[in-house]
């Protein structure tokens, strides 16, 4: 260390220090009368790495705060009691069919970097009691961002709840949030009896999220020729870009 006195007035003074880092840097050195010792200023370039590694820090814990306020918010994912303990793992994929789509959906959640960047959507459609909610419910759990469950006439309900007079949201605010979803898993489309608003919202919401690039996975029962009339020839087509695409569950219910 360089301890000659380039500048001394009275308890003030500067000094040319060595920083082991930075090399030398003139440093402030201050006298106190408490302590009868000299103290001097850190490296400049020190000082400003610290600043910077300090702000990063507060970025990334205030980006982790408004994660986990996010998670708060979506905590269960809306997930069935059902299928709240169920994995990939636990899928009795016994034929080389079932073994075959287990394996895109596994091969889907290893790739959902790219699937999230380009909105890879999925179809999963056919015989009930084949373990399509199983599979969807698991795409959720899996998700590294905030993924959400939900019946189609669960998501009408909701739509439709804004037009009462007592509502606190708007039709919009209910698409903007299902729009925030990282993978949104509509289930039970086209169930029983659905009317053309059941239809009209689902093809919006399914829509607004295919603009955004964000990917969806939709459920049902129906054969496709029927999801085709229900949610038109265009939406279909539209999970099979990029790589998306249609899985049949054409082997018998497990339960019976």
């Amino acid at each position: 260390m360089d301890t000659t006195p380039t500048m001394c007035l009275g308890d003030k003074k500067t000094e040319r220090m060595f920083c082991q880092k930075h090399g030398y840097y003139e440093a402030e050195m201050t006298f106190s009368k408490i302590t009868g010792r000299w103290y001097s200023t850190s490296c400049p370039k020190c000082e400003e790495e610290e600043e910077d590694a300090e702000r990063l820090a507060s970025l990334a814990e205030a980006e982790a705060d408004r994660l986990k306020a996010i998670e708060r918010r979506y905590t269960e994912r809306n997930i069935p009691r059902r299928f709240r303990a169920t994995s990939l793992n636990d899928y009795i994929a016994n034929t080389a069919r079932k073994r075959q789509v287990l394996k895109i959906i596994s091969d889907y959640i290893a790739n959902q970097d790219r699937s999230s960047e380009e909105g890879v959507s999925l179809l999963l459609y056919g015989n009930v009691g084949t373990g399509k909610t199983r599979l969807a419910t698991s795409i959720v759990k899996e998700w590294r961002g905030i993924g959400y469950y939900i019946t189609a006439r669960e998501y009408t309900r909701l739509v439709r709840s804004t037009y009462s007079s007592a509502a606190r949201e708007t039709e919009q605010d209910v698409v903007d949030r299902f729009l925030d979803y990282s993978i949104l898993v509509i289930d039970e489309i086209g169930k029983q009896f659905a009317t053309d608003y059941e239809r009209f919202a689902i093809f919006d919401i399914v829509n607004a999220r295919y603009n955004d690039l964000k990917p969806t996975v939709l459920v049902s029962n129906m054969s496709i020729g029927d999801i085709k009339d229900f949610l038109g020839e265009p939406t279909v087509d539209r999970i099979k870009e990029r790589g998306g695409q249609p899985i049949l569950f054409d082997w018998e219910s497990y339960r019976k």
